[in-house]
Formats: C-alpha cells, structure tokens, sequence
C-alpha cells in the first residue's frame, strides 16, 4: 500500500508505481547503433513517456514475449552448455583445470567489436581474423604459462587460471571500459525471429 503512486527519478528516467495495477511504468528509450567519425555510439531517436507492462495489453503481445524468452533462454543456455563442455573436455582429456577458457571468449568478442568499429571491417570478414589470433595467442599462453604446470596440483592450476581471469577482466576495463560496446550486425543476422 504505500508504494501506490510513489514516483522516482531514477538515473534511467521517471519511474512511477501505478495506484491501480502496482505495475512499473517508465519511460522507454529506443535507440539505434551508429558510426559517426569512425566510432559507434548510441543513438535515441524515440522515447515512449510512461509505458506500463506491455504483456498486459494482449495475449499476442504475451505469446511473442514468450517465445522470445524462451528462444533467448535456449540461446544463452545452448552458450553455457558449449563453454561447460569445453571446461569438461580440458579436464577430462588433458587433466588441467582451466577456470579462464571464457577469457578466450571475451577477448575474441572485443578484437570483434574492435576490427569492426575502429578498423570498419565486416562482421564476416572479421570472424576469421578474431579466430585466428584468439588461437595464437591460446598457444602462447597455453605454452608459456598452461604447459609448466600440467602435472601441478589442482591448487596451482586454479590459482593460475583466476589470476589469468582477473588479468583479463582488469585489461578489457581498461581498454574498453566498463560499458556495453555497440556492434552493427549484418543485415542476414538483424532483426528479430
């Protein structure tokens, strides 16, 4: 009862609690990727002034919000299952606990948003630069770092991937920053199912 009605200026914009429903409603800002002087920035072209829960207007709306949840819920989980097989393979196969193997992941995502927004290659002409030097530079490590502690003690090989984990991490925040980076998608791979 007493969050009926109370409004809020959150960083994001206004946000209210309607009195009747108790539903949220805020603002919606619609924005669109584009590249101005070579770099990618966000556009907002449309705001939408207190637009309540749209699952609520129709069952269309709710059918199509659904699928979309579900076909995302498959996606992401389809993604953890690949990066728990790759952790299982490397254990299982070569007895090396490796907790940094989405380090390879990460890095490869941001020399992709790189090569396309900074040096204007094509999402399909930049994925076998980023596979290629992801590869070289796992040798390296998995060489110079990974090699000499194959027949270690499990502690050593976690200590060893996390610290290569928060390296990595402390490195893309300084390089790139803490935000999302923007990425323009091919035609064949934009817009919705």
């Amino acid at each position: 009862q007493v969050l009926k009605g109370m409004k809020i200026d959150s960083p994001r914009g206004p946000i209210q609690i309607d009195a009747d429903t108790r539903d949220i409603v805020q603002n919606v800002y619609v924005r669109e990727v584009k590249k101005l002087d070579g770099k990618l920035y966000n556009d907002e072209f449309e705001t939408i002034n207190a637009a309540q829960d749209p699952g609520k207007k129709s069952s269309v709306v709710s059918m199509h919000n659904f699928l979309g949840v579900l076909f995302d819920g498959l996606a992401y989980g389809t993604l953890l299952f690949l990066i728990s097989v790759g952790l299982s393979i490397t254990l299982g196969l070569m007895g090396f606990i490796n907790l940094a193997h989405g380090v390879f992941a990460m890095g490869g995502g941001y020399l992709l948003v790189t090569l396309m927004g900074r040096a204007g290659i094509g999402f399909l002409a930049a994925l076998p630069i980023v596979f290629c030097a992801v590869a070289l530079v796992s040798l390296v490590l998995e060489r110079a770092l990974y090699r000499p502690l194959y027949r270690s003690t499990a502690l050593n090989q976690v200590l060893l991937t996390v610290g290569i984990i928060f390296i990595s991490i402390a490195g893309a925040n300084y390089f790139w920053g803490p935000g999302q980076q923007p990425v323009v998608l091919p035609e064949t791979l934009n817009g919705q199912l």
